[in-house]
């Protein structure tokens, strides 16, 4: 019974995060949850785990750069939390999505190769 108080708890904060993040619309929705994010989820018990999976990953990166990964994953992450929705729109819309170098993707589709791609917020041009 705990349980099921506690995720119906949750749902109803998750649910009022979405309705606030619709009313504000998506552009300002994005700064403010990678800002919450960046903010609170540190706090939470998965820093032990992010920390431990990152000294793996990268042991040769000084603290400095860590921690910064890890505020951008969270700004990340907050990001993406309000984007779920704004699903539909994306999928209806795609302006938000630009190819630059198409050629070179028709070339790669054309003889069935892999292809990577970059999305502008995390690559340098």
């Amino acid at each position: 019974m705990i349980k099921f108080l506690k995720y119906f708890f949750q749902a109803i904060i998750v649910y009022l995060l979405f309705i606030i993040g619709k009313l504000v619309g998506i552009r300002l929705s994005r700064i403010i949850f990678s800002s919450i994010f960046k903010l609170i989820a540190p706090t939470f018990k998965s820093k032990k785990i992010i920390d431990k999976n990152l000294s793996i990953f990268a042991s040769e990166v000084p603290n400095v750069n860590k921690n910064q990964i890890v505020s951008e994953m969270w700004k990340n992450y907050g990001m993406t939390f309000i984007e779920y929705i704004y699903l539909n729109t994306f999928r209806k819309n795609s302006s938000h999505i630009e190819i630059k170098g198409d050629e070179n993707l028709n070339i790669a589709i054309s003889k069935k190769k892999a292809f990577d791609f970059c999305v502008r917020s995390f690559c340098k041009f």
